[in-house]
């Protein structure tokens, strides 16, 4: 694959041309060549869209993928930054899964409440809350 214009390596990495800028921007992306004053682009950027774009889908934020990017460049091995990234991830995720299960509970709560009017519902609920061990 020879090098790609903006538009075109965009749409391989199904992102918008300004997403590539904003990379470049913040270093994410090395700064394209210019030909002719416009960018271009050679497979390695397209792979690092592509990683990209998977540790965004496991919910790495882009100063948390740009912080692997510097430890790798001062040649720390990948296999051990992402190690750390994930079990750090991993253990937010697990957080992020009990709140989520506590607050299904306390919808099923509210799908029970029969208060006549929202006067009754606090201490109503907060009854059956502790009832069902969600207080």
């Amino acid at each position: 694959m020879s090098e790609l214009t903006i538009t075109a390596i965009a749409r391989k990495a199904g992102v918008r041309p300004s997403t590539l800028r904003y990379y470049e921007k913040i270093g994410l992306l090395p700064l394209a060549q210019r030909v002719a004053g416009r960018r271009r682009y050679d497979v390695f950027a397209l792979k690092q869209l592509e990683l990209i774009a998977y540790a965004k889908r496991a919910g790495f934020s882009l100063a948390k993928i740009q912080s692997l990017q510097d430890g790798a460049s001062c040649g720390k091995p990948p296999a051990l930054l992402w190690r750390d990234l994930a079990k750090e991830k991993a253990a937010e995720l697990d957080q992020v899964i009990v709140r989520a299960q506590e607050a299904k509970r306390r919808l099923v709560v509210l799908s029970r409440c029969r208060c006549r009017n929202l006067a009754e519902c606090g201490d109503r609920l907060r009854n059956e809350a502790e009832n069902v061990n969600l207080a």
